[in-house]
């Protein structure tokens, strides 16, 4: 009996020919052939990683679509984040060390910065430290990040592992369509995208309403 699913078999035999090479000899049969199914690698899943900087504890309530796809999932709603302010709690979101071990924050790179990020006292993430993308890209996953806050860009040393690492307009639509757009490109691989939303952040101007000052 054969192996359940979907496959092939071929029985072929060869002979000596002329040279020693291998060439296929007369059709024959086997009485009893053994039968082994080749071992397929499982398939990878994709994974999607969305940050939204400075969004609120209570904002998914806003949010209802975002509510039901993470319904569908596990949830940490105590999480706390490692630091206040972008840079570190990236950092640490990618290294899975807190600040104090993975240096990425504030300070100068060195006693005498002459030019660069050193001029704005930031510190990036230290080198030797193994981040997550480059693990998925190391497993064979297409890899990349968009985002839309000047403390990510590739001076802090994040963009470690990333095929593509880039920064795009703070708008939300902006966003979602550069990763989209990415995202329906590199489906012959399994995909890891980071997509970080910056209009929390931004300064909120609220529509005019007729009636209301």
């Amino acid at each position: 009996s054969l192996p359940p699913g979907v496959g092939q078999l071929e029985l072929v035999c060869r002979s000596p020919g002329p040279g020693g090479l291998r060439v296929r000899g007369p059709e024959v049969a086997w009485a009893h052939p053994v039968v082994v199914r080749e071992q397929v690698e499982p398939s990878l899943p994709d994974v999607l990683l969305v940050t939204v900087d400075t969004l609120r504890a209570d904002g998914l309530l806003h949010a209802p679509q975002l509510s039901r796809i993470l319904s569908r999932g596990v949830q940490w709603s105590d999480a706390l984040s490692p630091s206040n302010w972008t840079l570190p709690s990236y950092a640490s979101l990618f290294s899975a060390q807190g600040p104090a071990i993975h240096g990425a924050g504030r300070g100068s790179f060195s006693p005498h910065p002459v030019s660069g990020p050193e001029v704005r006292g930031f510190r990036a993430v230290h080198p030797h430290l193994p981040l997550l993308a480059e693990s998925f890209r190391r497993a064979g996953y297409a890899t990349a990040m968009f985002h839309q806050n000047p403390l990510l860009e590739a001076w802090a040393g994040l963009n470690r592992g990333f095929e593509r690492y880039a920064r795009c307009q703070d708008d939300t639509e902006t966003g979602l369509g550069i990763a989209a757009d990415w995202w329906g490109r590199e489906d012959d691989r399994p995909r890891f995208l980071v997509l970080h939303l910056m209009a929390p952040h931004l300064p909120y101007s609220p529509p005019a309403v007729d009636g209301l000052v």
